[in-house]
């Protein structure tokens, strides 16, 4: 038990324990209920018995034929023998499984009977039933051939062999890995992938397999991939065939096959209409009677004779039907009323909801986000139709921002999930109570004043939610206690408060072009619960001594208040280093020196990183009509500056303590960890230029990173035995998570969750925390390809240099390149001999800026390439919530993850 709120910890214990892989879960934003209008609902309530909507995804097809008219269903995979299942070598949670079905289905079953390594418990396959299809775990044996499988409901099933349509790349899984697997996967797959593959490939004959065809479609082959593309490939085959069984192997089709079969959907959903069409044919109410009486209302000359017009009948459906009409007739004149005004003098969505013509704007909303009832979508499409408008989602929202509703560049998947800067009631009443009414300090008795300390903040000169603070405390020995004070919001958030729980559905603060949208309300996440300057705030403090060589000597925490006392940019601090003498800032550059100490560390015990540029994109007036994208290169390949190395190795370090304090108490923390990878040799890396080739092959070579509650687990990446990632609790909920049980301890109070229900937390947080981040890269994929589209309008000659990184398929000349100055990665085709580090000249071919999708061609062979949304970090260890490699917090946990937020990149530190 703690002493007076302190704990401190000498001589640390190796600890060891299990890595188990973390289970990630796929969590939906509820559905939008817009308000309904009496008129549109009666004439469309002919269509409520029939909720498939072919009348209206007939005419998406049109529009978009490659796209699917209706949400895809997974199409029943073959079982007739001929299919095989997949073979790799990749590994996800074990060893690499090599398996593949004969062609005859009883040999297949004797053979799987007989080979212990084709099927063995901990397999995760794919099944299929007469009823569904999905992913299941195997449990044990069932007889000679079958086997009980668990699937991801919990339900048990005994399998024939004949039943498993794929075997996914590895073994020894969990139940938790098969809810992670299937969650990424259904999040991962997009139809829309496979037409932009195929775009890419659909010139060559060259045969893919499962495993390069998520190479291909994610940039990666692990098991959620492998699994979404072959979902993906049985549901959708209008771009693909099988065209090989053993192992199974796809082909694209030709040009004529995906046209022809693209227009056999269209004529089959124009059939499913029709027939629709003629069950409500008797009804005396119909969209199209509804259309005919809106028509007449608007353009009555249009009408050649008294038998072309519709009766006004007295009755309620009749009067309805005009009724509708005229709301149309009206709404349509606003709209073209609102389509001539200046950006600045349309109504804000504000002004529309207090109007008449609410309604018909929130159906247009519902229709573009996907989510109205057959009576939104009867009325959105007459609105679009009225309008002059081809009846889809893009066609809807560019009416929202033509009138206002929808600001300019409105992000549609921002809005889907429902992140925004603006908080539901509750948590606003709360933030403002706690501003206004602060309550007790729950941790008033334990907290100790170290408003003595002169605390230095080191951030980005534009970053306002300042998590951490760095000390130096001189001992009469001699020696210096360094000191990490991290932002306290648990002194002012509960666990269960209406705050916890939106913070616990956001998962983390997200960074986008255009700025970021907090975890928390904005007065509390870059006001009362940030370390700024002059004022006095509610820490956690760690201090640490550290041994001659830089390892850990002894370290310790306590709740405390801190007066940050200085303020300085990276900039800032890279000059003071370079123009200084350490006894000229004597704090600074014992920050520095210990830095480097522990950088040396860590590398003698096998810490790495990877020191590569990434694209920063900044908008400016990113909700203007006029606005602008600018886009850089941070960081370089030749290593990061002396601020950035000094934050990231001082946030680790404090990781490392509280992971120690962790083990040698017995707490349930999120403790992070990373199998060692198995990297390339030596001369495999001579053989690569110097600088990101070699760093791009190392991190191909890392694993996913994982999260246990029981006890700290090693981290290959950092070097160390144990670490537990909690410097960013504004921002982060995972390290939220663990400031609750620290405080708890220190107090002497039971921990809030147990070791399990912890896990069961920091799951959910890292699958929302993915989804934060998978929105943060279809956003700057949209600013990115807006860049592109100005770029090239400006200046249609416009080229880029760019490097060759690394070959994913030299036979087929695809490789991923670096645009050096943009720090952005991306993958392309070379037609051409070519090799690691060569330089090319490429330039804009084709932008959708709508998908966020830029293609280029090489501009020395005019060959056109295609940038598929490929993360440029989609190999590394993402640790699951989905922040960088050493991210602001200074975690280089992250140094094999995804790329770090705007505003804490600067903190990101690669060590080689």
């Amino acid at each position: 038990m703690p002493l007076n709120g302190l704990v401190s910890w000498q001589q640390a214990k190796t600890p060891t324990s299990p890595i188990p892989v973390p289970r990630s879960l796929n969590v939906h934003a509820p559905a939008f209920v817009p308000k309904l209008r009496a008129a549109a609902q009666v004439a469309s309530s002919t269509l409520t018995a029939s909720r498939s909507n072919g009348a209206i995804c007939s005419q998406y097809a049109e529009a978009d034929p490659a796209r699917p008219a209706v949400p895809p269903t997974i199409s029943p995979c073959s079982t007739s023998g001929r299919e095989s299942l997949t073979h790799t070598s990749q590994s996800f949670g074990g060893s690499a499984v090599f398996t593949q079905r004969p062609r005859d289905v009883r040999a297949y079953a004797a053979a799987a009977a007989a080979a212990d390594t084709s099927l063995q418990a901990g397999c995760i396959v794919e099944f299929k039933t007469d009823t569904r299809q999905d992913l299941a775990l195997l449990q044990r044996p069932n007889g000679k051939a079958n086997w009980f499988a668990t699937d991801v409901r919990g339900q048990t099933y005994s399998l024939r062999p004949q039943q498993m349509v794929y075997i996914l790349p590895g073994e020894s899984y969990k139940e938790s890995d098969l809810h992670q697997i299937h969650g990424q996967a259904l999040k991962d797959a997009d139809v829309a992938l496979l037409a932009d593959a195929w775009e890419m490939v659909h010139e060559d004959d060259e045969l893919y397999s499962v495993t390069e065809m998520a190479s291909l479609l994610f940039g990666n082959e692990e098991p959620p991939s492998c699994y979404a593309s072959h979902r993906l490939l049985s549901q959708e085959r209008i771009f693909f065939k099988q065209a090989g069984r053993s192992p199974p192997r796809f082909q694209a089709r030709s040009a004529k096959e995906v046209h022809s079969l693209k227009a056999k959907r269209i004529a089959d959903e124009k059939e499913v209409h029709s027939l629709k069409a003629k069950r409500i044919a008797d009804e005396k109410v119909t969209p199209d009677s509804v259309h005919t009486a809106m028509t007449f209302c608007m353009y009555p000359a249009s009408f050649k004779s008294a038998d072309d017009m519709p009766r006004r009948s007295t009755s309620v459906q009749g009067k309805a039907l005009m009724q509708a009409a005229a709301e149309v007739q009206e709404f349509v004149q606003e709209m073209y009323r609102c389509h001539k005004l200046p950006h600045d003098q349309k109504p804000s969505m504000q002004e529309w909801t207090d109007s008449s013509q609410s309604h018909c704007l929130s159906a247009l909303q519902a229709f573009a986000l996907s989510r109205a009832d057959t009576a939104d979508s009867t009325l959105a499409i007459q609105m679009m139709q009225a309008c002059g408008k081809q009846p889809n989602p893009s066609a809807a929202v560019e009416m929202l921002q033509s009138a206002g509703w929808w600001r300019p560049h409105e992000q549609l998947g921002l809005i889907k999930a429902q992140r925004t800067e603006t908080f539901p009631s509750p948590v606003q009443e709360r933030a403002a109570q706690l501003l206004t009414d602060p309550p007790t300090d729950p941790d008033a008795s334990i907290r100790q004043d170290l408003t003595h300390h002169e605390v230095l903040t080191i951030d980005d000169a534009s970053t306002r939610d300042i998590d951490d603070g760095l000390a130096v405390e001189v001992l009469p020995d001699g020696r210096h206690k360094l000191w990490v004070h991290i932002a306290d919001p648990t002194r002012w958030v509960m666990p269960g408060d209406s705050l916890d729980v939106e913070a616990r559905h956001r998962a983390k603060t997200m960074y986008l072009p255009t700025g970021n949208i907090p975890m928390f309300p904005r007065d509390l996440a870059d006001g009362l619960f940030s370390l700024h300057l002059g004022q006095p705030t509610a820490a956690l403090s760690v201090h640490m001594l550290l041994k001659s060589d830089g390892s850990l000597a002894e370290c310790g925490m306590m709740a405390s208040t801190v007066y940050p006392t200085r303020k300085l940019t990276y900039h800032e601090v890279d000059e003071l280093l370079d123009a200084t003498m350490p006894e000229q800032e004597p704090m600074l550059w014992a920050l520095h020196q210990a830095a480097e100490a522990r950088e040396r560390w860590r590398e003698e015990q096998g810490a790495m990183g990877f020191q590569m540029p990434e694209a920063k994109v900044r908008v400016v007036q990113p909700h203007s009509p006029a606005s602008i994208v600018q886009v850089h290169a941070s960081g370089s390949a030749t290593g990061n500056q002396p601020s950035q190395r000094l934050v990231s190795e001082m946030m680790i370090l404090a990781g490392q303590a509280i992971a120690h304090i962790g083990y040698e108490n017995g707490l349930a923390l999120p403790y992070r960890g990373q199998v060692t990878p198995s990297l390339p040799t030596e001369k495999e890396l001579q053989a690569l230029p110097s600088g990101p080739c070699r760093h791009v092959l190392l991190r191909s070579k890392m694993v996913r990173g994982n999260i246990t509650t029981s006890g700290p687990t090693a981290h290959a990446g950092l070097g160390l035995q144990g670490y537990v990632q909690f410097t960013s609790p504004i921002r982060r909920y995972s390290d939220m998570l663990a400031h609750f049980q620290l405080k708890a301890f220190l107090r002497g109070e039971s921990a809030p969750f147990t070791a399990f229900h912890l896990g069961e937390l920091v799951d959910m947080s890292n699958g929302m925390a993915q989804e934060a981040g998978a929105l943060e890269r279809e956003v700057t994929n949209y600013w990115l390809a807006h860049y592109f589209k100005a770029e090239s309008q400006k200046n249609p000659e416009r080229s880029w240099k760019a490097m060759l990184l690394m070959w994913i398929r030299t036979e087929s000349g695809l490789a991923r390149i670096l645009m050096p100055e943009l720090g952005l990665e991306t993958v392309m085709r070379i037609n051409r001999p070519a090799k690691p580090g060569d330089e090319l000249d490429i330039c804009v071919a084709f932008i959708d800026v709508p998908k966020g999708i830029y293609k280029f061609n090489e501009a020395a062979s005019g060959q056109i390439v295609t940038s598929q949304d490929v993360d440029s970090h989609d190999e590394l260890d993402s640790d699951e919530d989905g922040e960088t490699a050493g991210e602001a917090a200074g975690e280089a946990d992250d140094a094999v993850s995804e790329p770090a937020d705007p505003a804490e990149a600067d903190k990101a530190v690669f060590t080689s």
